[in-house]
């Protein structure tokens, strides 16, 4: 093993921690509590006991694989994800965590249809470990400098609260419907739902005009994040009937339970993007009486979204899936039209603002980035 500057050594990740497996804990077994449960991308409930010791670092497994989440105190990581708590490291949990978070663990997919990660692979990640105090030290700074990026999340987080407040003070409730609105089924609405393609591709990122085909995590939050892709090998010829395009609305038809049926509407678009096999686009009927920012915030709508989710199926060895025919069969509330518009038109305005914000997080993001670069090869 080298020694690198400043006492710093060259590790394996699988030679300073191991990758725990989570523990099923169905949606309806869960008792409301002080403790998150965390699924493969991020917080996805609460439950009134906890599986891990103390802080805790949380690997997505399946679904949003090699994402990296971390928990302050005790939590309960479900079956999609591994864990690292103390009882599996001996390095600062803060720090690793961010280490982890910068290795591309989200690159070591080897899964030809859902996404997956084999903790062996990131057992292989090489990186430089400092020492113990070093380690606190590091994660102290750039903590503090993520305070910044940390408030810039927390006001999007709260135009995504306005937004659904406007949504339950103009239609309340979609699934009580105490409102009494007019249901009708999706397939009324739809004129197809067209699925996309997924032929095996690099382990990167679209860059400088070449095709990519979108990952799962491009709709996962229910916003669309066009850098979620992986480049189309240049042999590979383009289905261009498969390019994503503004004003599309897109469903994910397959993924972990709780991210399953996620929904995002795509406002605006680098080229030369294309569909995978697991998401869906829904074209809507030119003479529905439905706007599509409208269906979009139905369809997220927490209520919603779990009946929606309900649709999917699959053994017990598989992903959940939602199909072309249950969702067809699906029935969704349909409001008068004018009143749709006015919606759409106040969502519209938040949307201004939020891109506004995301520029700015942006700008954060990559100074973080930066700084975290250093401080991982011991310059900072």
């Amino acid at each position: 093993m080298t020694q690198a500057a400043s006492g710093w050594r060259h590790v394996t990740v699988g030679e300073i921690c191991e990758f725990k497996y989570g523990k099923s804990l169905p949606a309806n077994a869960r008792n409301p509590g002080d403790y998150p449960v965390y699924g493969s991308n991020g917080v996805v409930g609460s439950h009134d006991s906890y599986l891990t010791s103390g802080p805790t670092i949380v690997i997505g497994r399946k679904g949003s694989l090699g994402e990296v989440a971390f928990s302050p105190g005790p939590c309960w990581p479900i079956d999609t994800t591994y864990f690292v708590d103390s009882s599996a490291t001996s390095e600062d949990l803060r720090w690793l965590s961010l280490r982890l978070a910068a290795l591309g663990l989200t690159e070591l997919n080897r899964a030809a249809a859902v996404p997956g990660l084999n903790r062996e692979d990131a057992y292989r990640k090489t990186l430089l470990l400092p020492p113990l105090e070093e380690q606190r030290r590091l994660a102290e700074v750039l903590d503090r400098a993520d305070e910044l990026r940390a408030k810039r999340r927390e006001a999007l987080a709260r135009l995504d609260d306005l937004t659904q407040s406007i949504f339950l003070d103009m239609f309340g409730d979609p699934v009580r419907n105490d409102r009494g609105w007019s249901r009708t089924l999706m397939s009324s609405l739809l004129e197809r739902i067209h699925s996309g393609h997924s032929p095996q591709c690099l382990s990167r990122a679209a860059e400088g005009g070449e095709w990519g085909v979108l990952k799962l995590g491009a709709v996962t939050s229910c916003e669309f994040k066009p850098d979620e892709n992986k480049a189309l090998p240049p042999e590979v010829e383009p289905r261009k009937e498969h390019a994503v395009q503004s004003g599309d609305l897109l469903f994910s038809r397959k993924n972990t339970r709780e991210l399953v049926g996620a929904c995002a509407l795509v406002r605006d678009t680098p080229t030369n993007l294309l569909l995978p096999d697991l998401i869906f686009r829904l074209e809507l009927n030119p003479d529905a009486v439905i706007n599509k920012v409208f269906l979009q915030q139905l369809l997220v709508y927490p209520s919603k979204r779990r009946q929606i989710q309900s649709l999917a199926g699959g053994s017990a060895g598989s992903m959940p899936n939602i199909s072309k025919a249950r969702l067809m069969a699906a029935e969704v509330e349909v409001p008068p039209l004018p009143l749709q518009r006015d919606f759409a038109r106040r969502i519209d305005a938040i949307e201004d603002l939020k891109t506004v914000h995301r520029a700015s997080l942006g700008e954060l993001d990559a100074l973080f980035a930066s700084l975290q670069d250093r401080a991982f090869r011991g310059l900072l």
